[in-house]
């Protein structure tokens, strides 16, 4: 059996959702047969508990963690604002990246030197630029006809040129959007293709085929008569949570549920609704990726929210995008390229201008008092929510580089 080799820098379990891109992944992968194993570091900061359960996996993944630097750096607290406090961070995130860089080699070395590593094994990634150049330069200098492949959610950055020359030594670069498409084709990029991120749509199905949105309220403690408008997702401020709080003034009668975020993006978001009096509002703070299914089946329509100067906008496929389609509710989202890729509107979704609150609320209205447009476009989220499965990202990934 042919094995996909993973290669990752980042946390797992981890609340990022670059873990769960790659998780996922893995998951696709095993179920198009083939055997994988994921290489990450052995960080410090890993959240505990088991990586299957937390993420909700339908395979069993093999996982081997790679040694690492990963310790913080103590400095007084009057010199851990702005400027600092982001230097500090970026060289804590470089050494553990250095290090579990040379860990990874090592140990796909070890791998070739013991003849555990077939010809037909891939080696896939969606961080670590370097050292997946260094592994296809070794494989070419030892003639071996391994692929090597990466996944980027970004335009190369920093050293763009050094970083491009990385590049397109490798056999094909994955992005996750047309805009990003353009970007590597302008920058004189041959080998690269596009897949938005995707959904496992198993448990979502599960979910509508065989509980109630009263059921799944009632063993979540979300109240029963009302209709409920649902984020789930990191609450950062360009995430634009807030213009979805200012929205809720406007319907009372409404349940505004936002899923996730960190303590402190939870108590910036919960301050704003406060200080505009709501109190229709539910925050659940962090749950486990496992658990946004539930969340989402129960509420009655999904919103993404983006600000319009966002440092992503231009470049995400969110993943909550495609649990919203899966959810069996219509979706709200904000009109950015990543999104327009999958949503059409008024067919598959509503598509509003990112930060313009009035366009949101009319939306929302649209979808509480309409109920055949609500019916018709959560329908057809479903359908693109299952072509956008992890499996078929999975399957197509794999069908180009065999």
């Amino acid at each position: 059996m042919p094995r996909l080799i993973m290669l990752s820098r980042d946390r797992f379990p981890s609340e990022r959702a670059h873990s769960i891109n790659q998780i996922r992944m893995c998951d696709g992968f095993a179920d198009a047969g083939w055997n994988v194993l994921l290489l990450y570091p052995d960080h410090a900061y890993n959240l505990p508990g088991d990586l299957h359960e937390f993420y909700g996996l339908r395979n069993r993944i093999n996982t081997i963690k790679m040694k690492c630097i990963a310790h913080d750096i103590t400095l007084p607290a009057w010199l851990m604002k702005g400027r600092i406090e982001q230097l500090k961070n970026k060289f804590i995130t470089d050494v553990v990246g250095a290090t579990t860089t040379f860990s990874i080699i090592r140990h796909l070395l070890k791998l070739v030197r013991s003849g555990d590593l077939c010809h037909r094994d891939i080696i896939y990634g969606r961080s670590g630029y370097f050292a997946l150049f260094i592994v296809k330069l070794l494989f070419l200098i030892m003639g071996r006809p391994n692929k090597v492949a990466l996944e980027i959610h970004h335009p190369p950055h920093g050293r763009a040129g050094l970083i491009k020359f990385f590049l397109k030594r490798l056999d094909h670069v994955f992005v996750i959007n047309n805009f990003l498409l353009n970007v590597f084709q302008e920058k004189g990029f041959k080998r690269v293709s596009v897949v938005p991120d995707g959904v496992d749509v198993v448990p979502f199905n599960t979910l509508l085929q065989s509980s109630t949105k009263f059921e799944i309220r009632s063993r979540l403690g979300l109240p029963q008569n009302c209709k409920i408008v649902v984020y789930a997702g990191h609450l950062y401020a360009y995430k634009g949570v807030d213009d979805l709080l200012r929205t809720a003034v406007l319907f009372p009668e409404v349940t505004f549920l936002i899923v996730g975020g960190f303590a402190d993006d939870v108590a910036r978001n919960r301050s704003i609704a406060e200080t505009l009096g709501l109190s229709n509002i539910v925050f659940t703070g962090f749950v486990s990726p496992s658990a946004v299914p539930e969340y989402l089946v129960a509420s009655d329509i999904c919103v993404y929210t983006l600000k319009p100067n966002a440092p992503i906008r231009d470049f995400t496929s969110p993943i909550k995008l495609f649990e919203y389609l899966a959810s069996g509710n219509p979706t709200i989202a904000a009109n950015v390229p990543g999104v327009r890729d999958i949503i059409r509107h008024e067919e598959s979704g509503l598509l509003y201008p990112p930060g313009d609150d009035n366009s949101l609320s009319l939306a929302i209205y649209r979808l509480l008092s309409d109920c055949e447009l609500s019916s018709r476009i959560a329908h057809a989220g479903i359908e693109v929510a299952a072509a956008h499965s992890w499996s078929r990202r999975a399957q197509y990934v794999l069908e180009i580089l065999k």
